[in-house]
């Protein structure tokens, strides 16, 4: 997909501004949120086995419960608990095609960070954003991580 560029970018970026000022509550003035999370986000796959392997064995977020999906047959739907009382969800359509994983939109889920070198919680893959520069200190990194998603 082509990005804006020119006008159609600075017209984007006014309309960002503009919906910035007039939503955006400063952090002091903004009303505790009516939700204590979320249940589950849902995420389609392209192979069940693969996306429960990287996220049970790389990312540490056992499997808590796989059944095949009500709403299509043969789809299989899956849930992974990331703590905190959120699960993160996958199903598939089997015989479909998908999005191939470097698809501007399959860039993967982005997670909190532990620190300036921060890995998997048992792979010791490194975070896409901590290995993409040096950081001098905790402060000056950013507060989360994204995870390339294999099957994305």
């Amino acid at each position: 997909m082509p990005e804006p560029q020119g006008e159609e970018l600075q017209a984007i970026r006014h309309r960002q501004e503009e919906l910035k000022q007039r939503y955006l509550l400063p952090a002091g003035e903004r009303p505790r949120t009516a939700s204590r999370g979320i249940h589950h986000a849902a995420f389609i796959c392209r192979d069940v086995e693969e996306t429960i392997l990287f996220y049970r064995d790389v990312m540490g977020f056992p499997l808590v419960d796989l059944f095949e999906n009500r709403d299509y047959a043969g789809s299989t739907h899956f849930f992974l608990d990331i703590g905190n009382e959120n699960l993160l969800a996958f199903f598939d359509f089997p015989g479909h095609p998908h999005p191939s994983a470097r698809s501007p939109s399959a860039e993967g889920i982005t997670w909190p960070c532990r620190s300036p070198t921060t890995t998997s919680l048992r792979s010791g893959a490194v975070c896409r954003n901590a290995a993409s520069r040096s950081w001098r200190s905790r402060a000056d990194m950013p507060r989360t991580c994204t995870w390339p998603t294999p099957t994305a």
